[in-house]
C-alpha cells in the first residue's frame, strides 16, 4: 500500500508538471504575460512583430542612404612635397658622368638620398635643401646652381622612392607594411588593393580612418551598395587604416536546428536565411514551422537588456523563404528555432521515467 501511494504520488506530480512542458526555459510561446503586440504597449519588456512582407518593405525604406564624411571627401591631395628619406633621381642630359656615376642600373641606387638635416648633395651643386621643395623646385634650384660650370644643363629631377610619407595598416589586411605616399596621390580603392583585405575574416562595415587626431568609420559594405565614389576619397600622409575582424560581430543560432553555433559575419548584416542555412537548416523531426523567432536588444543602452523584440517568422507561408532571405540581422541577434508541444513532452516523458524507475527502486529497497 505504501509503493502504491508512493507512484500515485509520482504520477499526480507528472500530470501537474505537464503544464509547464510547454514552456520550457528555452522556448518562447505565445501569447505569454511577457510578450505584447508591438501596437498594444511600447514600453513592455518584450515586443513581438510578425516577420511580413510589410514589415520587410519598412525596414529596407527607412534604411538612410550612407555618406562619405565631409572632411575626408573635400581632401584633395597638394603637389608632393620631398621629404627626409626620400631618394631623389637626377638626370643630366649629356652628362651620364654626373647622372650616374657609379653606373648602378637600379634607378634607386642612383638616387640620392635626403639627409636628416633635409639636403642632399649633387656633384657641383653642393648641399641642396630639398626637403620641403616639391620635383619643380629642387629641379630649379640644381639648374641654377649647375649653371655656374655647365653650359645650358638640361635637368631632370624623379622621385625614385617616397619614404618620408607614409599611411600605416592595422587589422585585418593581408600585407600591413605602411604604404608610402608618392607623387601620385593614393585613393581609399587604391590603399585597399595594394594592402589586401583578408575578405573571410574582415569586417567591412567598420573600416577606420584616423587622420589629425580624429577617427572616421566608414561602412565600406553599404558604400558600395550604394554607389559611392570610394575612389574620389584620398588619403593624406599620416593616415592610419585599421580594419577589425569579424569575429567580434555574431549573431547565435539556437534550438532545433542541425548545427546551432555563433556565426560571424564581415558586413554590416547578415540575413537570417544565411544564418539558418549556416547551421545546418531546421530539424524536419522537432522543429516547428511556426516557432522561428529573432531575438533583438532594443534597449536604449545596449550593455543593458531592459527591452527587447521579438520577431517571429511562421516558416508555413509560402513566401517565408524569401522573406528570411531579406530579412536582415544585426550583431548581437539571437534566432531561436523552437519545437511543438508533442515533442517538448516526449522529452519530459523521457526524462521523467529514469526517475520513476529509481523511486521505485528505492521504494522496494525502503521496504
Amino acid at each position: 500500500m505504501k509503493k502504491l501511494c508512493f507512484l500515485q504520488l509520482l504520477v499526480l506530480g507528472a500530470s501537474t508538471l505537464s503544464g509547464c512542458v510547454f514552456a520550457p526555459g528555452q522556448s518562447v510561446d505565445l501569447p505569454s504575460p511577457l510578450f505584447q503586440a508591438a501596437d498594444d504597449d511600447q514600453s513592455a519588456p518584450v515586443q513581438v512583430v510578425p516577420i511580413s512582407a510589410k514589415l520587410i518593405a519598412l525596414q529596407e525604406g527607412g534604411e538612410q542612404p550612407v555618406a562619405l564624411p565631409e572632411a575626408l571627401v573635400s581632401f584633395r591631395p597638394d603637389e608632393y612635397r620631398i621629404g627626409v628619406g626620400d631618394q631623389v633621381l637626377v638626370t643630366i642630359w649629356e652628362q651620364p658622368q654626373l647622372t650616374n656615376p657609379g653606373g648602378t642600373q637600379s634607378l634607386e641606387g642612383a638616387g640620392r638620398a635626403v639627409r636628416e638635416d633635409g639636403t642632399m648633395f649633387y656633384p657641383y651643386a653642393g648641399n641642396v635643401k630639398a626637403a620641403g621643395l616639391t620635383v619643380e623646385e629642387l629641379r630649379s634650384e640644381l639648374t641654377r646652381r649647375l649653371s655656374k660650370y655647365l653650359n645650358a644643363p638640361q635637368v631632370d629631377v624623379t622621385l625614385a622612392r617616397a619614404r618620408s610619407q607614409r599611411i600605416s595598416l592595422s587589422g585585418a589586411f593581408t600585407a600591413k607594411a605602411p604604404i608610402e605616399v608618392g607623387v601620385v596621390p593614393i585613393s581609399l580603392t587604391e590603399a585597399l588593393g595594394r594592402a589586401g583585405v583578408e575578405a573571410d575574416l574582415a569586417d567591412m562595415s567598420a573600416l577606420q580612418i584616423t587622420r589629425d587626431g580624429q577617427r572616421y568609420t566608414l561602412n565600406l559594405d553599404q558604400l558600395s551598395r550604394h554607389g559611392s565614389a570610394l575612389d574620389q576619397l584620398y588619403l593624406q600622409a599620416g593616415d592610419a587604416l585599421f580594419l577589425p575582424y569579424s569575429e567580434q560581430k555574431k549573431v547565435y543560432v539556437m534550438g532545433e536546428l542541425r548545427a546551432p553555433k555563433a556565426l560571424s559575419f564581415k558586413g554590416s548584416q547578415v540575413s537570417l536565411a544565411n544564418a539558418i542555412a549556416e547551421s545546418g537548416s531546421l530539424l524536419q523531426t522537432s522543429a516547428k514551422a511556426s516557432a522561428v523567432y529573432v531575438i533583438r536588444n532594443t534597449s536604449a543602452d545596449p550593455t543593458l537588456i531592459t527591452q527587447a523584440t521579438v520577431y517571429q517568422l511562421d516558416m508555413n507561408d509560402p513566401l517565408a523563404l524569401v522573406m528570411s532571405d531579406r530579412f536582415r540581422l544585426g550583431a548581437g541577434d539571437v534566432v531561436y528555432v523552437g519545437a511543438p508541444g508533442i515533442v517538448r513532452w516526449n522529452r519530459f516523458i523521457n526524462q521523467l521515467f529514469p526517475s520513476l524507475g529509481l523511486a521505485v527502486t528505492g521504494s522496494r529497497v525502503g521496504n
